[in-house]
């Protein structure tokens, strides 16, 4: 994408791209958990010595071993939630909001 004139942007468009930009996030973030997920199934972590998935993520995404925990708990509890899989691969649903229902679900 072209780099943007922020400055001659009006209030409607700026929006406009924002709300874009949050709904592709959320799209990339949902398919970027089921490859986590897979991951984790296949424990693919295991040839690079470590302990789990959430270890690898933060060795190689730099994620905190807590932030790494929380990924892989909500992208393995996508796999028995399709709808709101669905919603939030579209971008409809935030990663927050998708955590929210997960931790509910596993409560």
């Amino acid at each position: 994408m072209a780099e943007l004139d922020l400055a001659v942007l009006g209030q409607d468009e700026l929006e406009r791209q924002i709300c874009r930009f949050a709904g592709r996030r959320a799209a990339e973030e949902c398919a970027w958990l089921l490859l986590i997920a897979e991951f984790d199934r296949r424990e693919a972590w295991g040839p690079w010595e470590c302990r789990s998935t959430a270890g690898w993520l933060s060795w190689h995404c730099g994620l905190s071993p807590h932030a790494g925990r929380e990924r892989v708990r909500v992208a393995r509890a996508l796999e028995s939630l399709p709808r709101v899989r669905a919603e939030f691969a579209t971008g409809q649903l935030t990663y927050s909001k998708v955590r929210a229902g997960a931790v509910k679900k596993s409560v």
